[in-house]
């Protein structure tokens, strides 16, 4: 995928975090934003579809966004958090710890 210069992430294929015999994605800042800086490691994504190219939002540490969930505006899923299904975390929404969100 060839990136823009918009773009704040490209992702990274990372196999530490498996589901399903295969490896997930890590978000890498190509430009600094809010608490994030250039070359910084996210959580983990399933594909580009999981956390949105604008805003300050991001997936920090060991947490998990998967299936058709989509983080937004300057929305922060950290720590242990998950979020599957069609979960849609978005405005200043924080989740965290080890806090598990699914479904619609």
């Amino acid at each position: 995928m060839i990136y823009k210069k918009s773009w704040k992430y490209i992702l990274i294929k990372d196999y530490t975090y498996y589901c399903i015999k295969r490896g997930y994605y890590r978000p890498k800042a190509i430009k600094n934003f809010s608490d994030v800086y250039t070359g910084n490691l996210g959580g983990y994504l399933e594909g580009y579809h999981n956390l949105s190219q604008s805003g300050d939002c991001w997936v920090y540490n060991e947490a998990v966004a998967v299936e058709n969930s989509k983080i937004s505006d300057n929305a922060r899923i950290l720590h242990k958090a998950v979020i599957k299904g069609n979960t849609q975390i978005y405005e200043n929404a924080k989740v965290f710890e080890k806090a598990i969100i699914t479904g619609n």
